[in-house]
């Protein structure tokens, strides 16, 4: 269900979006969270079954704390490289990615007879390391089955920063950073389908992803008052592992070995947590 001209350069753009609800989880309010992005890439493809590729990304970020607590909007610029080998078989893949974020966030704080809401900007930076494999299996009358498997390596940073708007009660925060391990088994099912010079690929799709937290992302911060040396307190990240289920669907059309789209749609479902994610691809090859 996929073509490769040997020799040959493809462009592409992929808008997505996520749309993630969190209930309250160790020492995390509630919260939603909406992205909207979008990624522009181009790879060289070097002989039939090799490719190396690089992209640049945006994507907005707009999260709603539960019971008026507080917003926060996240303005992200991503940069990758990629390969990509394929063959009958199946295909391994490789990518880094490295994202810089840019925080704006409002804290409400609310107690009788008292309101005041506290702003900060501040910046950080996230990196990931992918490493992805499939096989093509039992591939009878244009259907085949296709078990993948990825692995990714999270690591995230915030800056520290200050509070303002809310007086003595603003808080002077450390930086902090976190990392994670996250593994994807995945089993998708797969028809080719021709239809004139349209190449359609429908695709079902049903799997487990688990997250190990290799460390608890502390955030330390006291009073704007308060000593620098005394009287801090500190709050976690999510600290535990998480199991999540998958299940999705998508669609790849290939059209006259030219141009290539791909429309995808996957919920993943866990502790106190769902989320939808849907993307699109459009490529052209060159």
């Amino acid at each position: 269900n996929f073509f490769i001209k040997p020799k040959s350069l493809d462009i592409w753009f992929q808008p997505f979006g996520y749309f993630t609800h969190q209930d309250s989880l160790e020492d995390q309010r509630a919260f939603k969270n909406n992205v909207y992005g979008g990624v522009i890439g181009a790879d060289y493809n070097f002989s039939n079954n090799t490719n190396f590729g690089g992209a640049v990304g945006y994507a907005y970020s707009d999260i709603n704390w539960r019971e008026n607590l507080g917003d926060a909007n996240i303005n992200s610029i991503y940069a990758a490289l990629y390969s990509s080998s394929y063959n009958r078989f199946g295909f391994i893949n490789v990518s880094i990615l490295g994202t810089r974020n840019y925080y704006d966030v409002k804290r409400k704080i609310v107690f009788p007879n008292l309101e005041r809401q506290a702003n900060n900007d501040h910046n950080g930076w996230d990196f990931n390391a992918h490493l992805g494999s499939g096989l093509d299996l039992l591939k009878i009358n244009n259907l085949y089955f296709q078990p993948t498997a990825d692995v990714d390596y999270i690591y995230v940073y915030q800056e520290n920063y200050k509070e303002k708007g809310a007086d003595s009660l603003n808080l002077v925060v450390d930086s902090t950073k976190f990392a994670e391990v996250r593994g994807a088994l995945l089993f998708n099912i797969i028809k080719d389908v021709q239809i004139s010079n349209l190449c359609l690929s429908p695709a079902v799709r049903i799997g487990w992803i688990y997250e190990d937290q290799l460390n608890s992302g502390k955030i330390t911060s006291r009073l704007e008052g308060v000593s620098c040396t005394q009287k801090k307190f500190r709050v976690h990240t999510f600290h535990e592992n998480h199991s999540k289920g998958v299940v999705g669907v998508n669609l790849t059309g290939i059209k006259n070995e030219k141009f290539s789209f791909y429309l995808n749609y996957q919920f993943e479902w866990g502790k106190a947590f769902h989320q939808n994610n849907i993307s699109a691809r459009f490529s052209w090859n060159l």
